[in-house]
């Protein structure tokens, strides 16, 4: 007969339970018990909190002259990324925790008390073992949305944790003003070096102007022509220009270098994909054009009510053309928004920003091109004269700007201002915060009934016994007879009287005292109501005549019962033809299923006795 399968309804389950509810509750009881052990055991942890304020302020470093956040700004690009990052990794940087390592003597402290592990396996503690150490415990986030900065360090001594919070605060804000005053002196120096070469040229060009004026005679009113001043202006700006475009190109190289190193076919994509249409190449030809006329107009005529209206005109081209390029490379690099969202973003940006300088600076060069032009159509002494003039200005504006650099430089060394400000002071913390009593005992509750289920899970898996009547139904068939306890043995009797059976086999699928008493009492049953019934319980290595001499008055006997301790044992053998039914007794939760479903393949008339727990 074969098995059926079972059908795992909600009932199914819950019987389950019902049965297991013993190993669950213990299961569950244990790991209680393990949560409230731990609660007593498990280390006392405290966490000291300060909260800063990042402001970057009037402390970061002047030799951003013409810097790219600027020059984004000139060109009508917002941009710029939050420094706050960088700042929490100098905070827990190696000088910084080297300093506090150094300052508490924790390295020698490590040493003069080692636990028997160390000392064991001869482990000598040194700083990097002890700023490991310190970065496990220590915590430096920023607050969403906002310029403040937590230090958290968690230990097991309150005092610890808030000295601790407090030294890495003071080693930071000693360390960064040491970093910014040593950066700030070198750079001042290069400043200084430039200053004093452009002073010397601009002193040259001043002698040779003068000479010049006075050896040719010049008109001093060719001293004030605007030309000169523009031209010299302009062409700081194309200095300008030309380093914060160097600055940009670097920067999309190096963008476009990280995401070939994403993908080998990035890099074709990008060269295929990401080249300037026509159409933007007409905006900033038309950007070029009006450019060129609006600083004529001002250079010539600067009250001409049509420059307010070119200024319009450029603005609103230049806006076209930031969202025409951005159109266009988001279109054509839409799939790199999956590789890298931020560089796929940064790197769009980069390139609209490139867009607008080619329009700055070819604009600027055209318009150099003209004065130069218009300067040189002039008499060649006062061409010459001019030359002389422009060289002046230049060197006058790099002159002034470079003198300003530098005194803004030490201004800004004398009056430093740190980047970050104490919002919220750090106290020595009063209550632990590990272990959390609440928390732990409701994560042991909750463990609690996981392991519950899966020990009830594992003891149902692992237990081959049939556990329910409706079990075996469902297994199997329905039983025969059904006896609620050993006590029940009547019905057995009845049944036989019934069907007028006089020769009977009990089939004890396990052995149990309960099952050897159901065959007792069976027997006295049937003795009773006929005394000359042979009831036999055969051994194993009995006596081979004593089992032929048994076999031959089973054999001779009108009523006889007989009972098997095993289906497959050499008695069943013998005594099978002589039997008018067999009867199977079939015991809950010590009967294994595989043998019931053995016996009933092999006998298909058999009757089935369920004996319930």
């Amino acid at each position: 007969m074969a098995k059926k399968e079972l059908d795992f309804n909600f009932n199914y389950i819950i019987n389950i339970f019902k049965r297991r509810k013993k190993i669950f509750y213990i299961t569950f009881f244990i790991v209680m018990i393990a949560t409230v052990a731990y609660l007593f055991i498990a280390p006392i942890k405290y966490k000291a909190k300060m909260v800063v304020e990042y402001t970057a302020g009037d402390s970061s470093n002047s030799s951003s002259i013409g810097s790219l956040a600027s020059m984004a700004t000139l060109a009508g690009v917002s941009g710029g990324v939050s420094n706050i990052a960088n700042e929490i990794e100098k905070i827990k940087s190696g000088p910084v925790l080297t300093k506090i390592v150094e300052e508490l003597d924790m390295v020698n402290k490590a040493n003069n008390n080692k636990s028997l592990y160390a000392k064991l396996r001869g482990i000598e503690f040194t700083t990097e073992h002890m700023i490991n150490g310190l970065l496990e415990n220590l915590n430096i986030s920023n607050i969403k949305e906002t310029n403040l900065i937590e230090i958290k360090y968690e230990s097991k001594s309150q005092e610890e944790a808030a000295r601790i919070v407090n030294l890495i605060y003071n080693y930071y804000m000693q360390i960064n003003k040491e970093n910014y005053i040593k950066e700030s002196e070198e750079y001042s120096k290069v400043l200084q070096e430039s200053f004093n070469q452009i002073s010397s040229q601009y002193e040259d060009i001043n002698k040779k102007l003068i000479d010049y004026q006075t050896k040719n005679k010049i008109d001093i009113s060719a001293q004030q022509d605007p030309m000169i001043e523009y031209y010299a202006q302009a062409y700081m700006n194309l200095i300008k220009l030309d380093s914060e475009k160097s600055n940009l190109e670097m920067k999309k190289q190096s963008i476009e270098n990280n995401l070939y190193e994403l993908d080998p076919k990035t890099k074709e994509f990008i060269l295929e994909n990401t080249n300037v249409n026509s159409t933007i190449n007409s905006i900033k030809s038309n950007i070029v054009q009006k450019q060129i006329q609006l600083e004529t107009l001002k250079l010539t005529t600067p009250n001409a009510p049509q420059i307010g209206i070119l200024e319009a005109e450029i603005k609103a081209a230049q806006k076209k053309l930031q969202e025409t390029t951005t159109q266009i490379l988001s279109d054509d690099l839409k799939y790199l928004a999956v590789v890298d969202k931020n560089k796929y973003e940064e790197y769009i940006q980069t390139k609209t920003q490139l867009e607008l300088f080619d329009t700055l600076k070819e604009s600027s060069e055209k318009m150099l091109n003209i004065i130069d032009n218009e300067i040189s159509s002039k008499s060649p002494l006062l061409y010459k004269y001019f030359l002389l003039r422009k060289d002046k200005t230049i060197l006058e504006l790099k002159y002034t700007g470079l003198l300003n650099a530098l005194e803004q430089e030490n201004l800004k060394r004398t009056f430093y201002k740190p980047k970050l400000k104490i919002v919220t002071d750090v106290s020595i913390p009063q209550i632990p915060f590990s272990p959390n009593k609440k928390l732990t005992v409701v994560l042991g509750f909750l463990l609690g009934i996981i392991f519950g289920i899966i020990m009830v899970i594992f003891k149902e898996n692992t237990d081959k016994n049939i556990k329910s009547k409706n079990e075996f139904e469902g297994l199997f068939r329905s039983s025969d007879i059904i006896l609620n306890n050993i006590e029940d043995s009547r019905k057995i009797f009845n049944y036989i009287y019934k069907n007028n059976y006089k020769k009977l086999g009990i089939i004890l699928t396990n052995p149990t005292s309960e099952q050897n008493r159901i065959s007792d009492k069976l027997y006295n049953m049937l003795n009773q109501f006929n005394n000359n019934i042979v009831y036999l319980k055969p051994e194993e290595n009995q006596d081979l005549k004593q089992d032929i001499n048994n076999y031959e008055n089973f054999k001779k006997s009108e009523y006889g019962l007989i009972h098997f301790k095993k289906y497959d044992s050499s008695d069943y053998i013998l005594y099978n033809e002589l039997l008018d039914k067999k009867i199977l007794l079939i015991q809950e939760e010590k009967t294994d299923i595989e043998e019931i479903e053995n016996i009933l393949d092999k006998e298909k008339n058999i009757v089935t006795v369920y004996i319930k727990k």
